[in-house]
C-alpha cells in the first residue's frame, strides 16, 4: 500500500476523533432521564464515544456492506421535569458507518458529520457538525494535503459515478453521541426525526419521542 493511501485513510479515520462537550457525563443529570430501551441510559459517552456498545446498529458479518450509515436513537425519552427550561437536553445518537477510500475523495468537502433533527408536525431542520472539541476555536476538523499527487486522486475521484465509489480500501467506524450538545433548538414535548449525514451519505431516519413530565 503506498503512502499517499496510507494517509488517506489515516485521515478518514481521524474524523472519527474528538471528544463531545460532554455535558451528559453529571450523574445527577442522567438520573433525571428516563430512555425506553433501557440499554441507552447505559452509554458512557466518554469511554464510548468511538467504540461499539449495547445501542449500535450492527453490520451483518457475512456482508462486507461499503459506503453507508446507520443510526439507532431511544423510542422514548422521558425528562422529569415540567419546565423545559431547566432540563440539559440529552439525545443519544448511536452510529455505525463504512466509507470507502474513493467516496473519502469525492466528498472531502463533506467531511464532517453532520446532526438533523426535525419535528415531525414541523417545518423546520436544525442541525450541527460534530467537531473536534480539543481544536482551537471549536472548528470542524479538517485535514488537508496540499500535495499535487493527493490533488489528482481528489480530481480523479470527481469524475466516478457513486456506485463506482463502492470499490477499494474502506474503513468502518462507531460513534456514541449526544446530538444535543452540537445542535441547538429548543426541546418540546414531542417526536423528532433524527439522521446524520457524511460524506455525501444520509443516513436512515430514526424516530423519538420526547416527555417531560413530574417526577413520581
Amino acid at each position: 500500500m503506498n503512502k499517499c493511501l496510507i494517509y488517506t485513510l489515516l485521515l478518514l479515520m481521524l474524523t472519527t476523533c474528538g471528544h463531545n462537550i460532554l455535558r451528559t457525563k453529571n450523574n445527577k443529570t442522567m438520573k433525571t432521564i428516563e430512555f425506553i430501551p433501557k440499554n441507552f441510559k447505559k452509554i458512557d459517552f466518554e469511554k464510548m464515544e468511538k467504540e461499539m456498545c449495547p445501542c449500535s446498529p450492527n453490520f451483518p458479518h457475512e456482508i462486507n456492506e461499503v459506503n453507508i450509515l446507520k443510526i439507532n436513537v431511544p423510542e422514548k425519552i422521558f425528562f422529569h421535569s415540567l419546565d423545559e427550561k431547566k432540563v440539559i437536553p440529552v439525545l443519544p445518537v448511536c452510529m455505525a458507518y463504512s466509507i470507502s477510500i474513493l467516496r473519502g475523495l469525492k466528498y472531502h468537502n463533506f467531511s464532517e458529520k453532520t446532526f438533523h433533527i426535525k419535528l415531525e408536525d414541523g417545518d423546520f431542520e436544525y442541525s450541527g457538525d460534530f467537531f473536534n472539541i480539543r481544536a482551537a476555536h471549536k472548528t470542524p476538523y479538517k485535514p488537508i494535503d496540499t500535495s499535487e499527487y493527493e490533488q489528482q486522486r481528489i480530481n480523479d475521484a470527481q469524475k466516478l459515478s457513486d456506485a463506482a465509489l463502492d470499490e477499494g480500501v474502506y474503513s468502518r467506524g462507531y460513534l456514541n453521541v449526544n446530538a444535543l450538545d452540537y445542535v441547538q433548538m429548543p426541546i418540546k414535548s414531542g417526536k423528532y426525526e433524527v439522521w446524520v449525514s457524511y460524506y455525501g451519505l444520509e443516513s436512515n431516519r430514526a424516530e423519538v419521542e420526547i416527555v417531560f413530565k413530574n417526577e413520581q
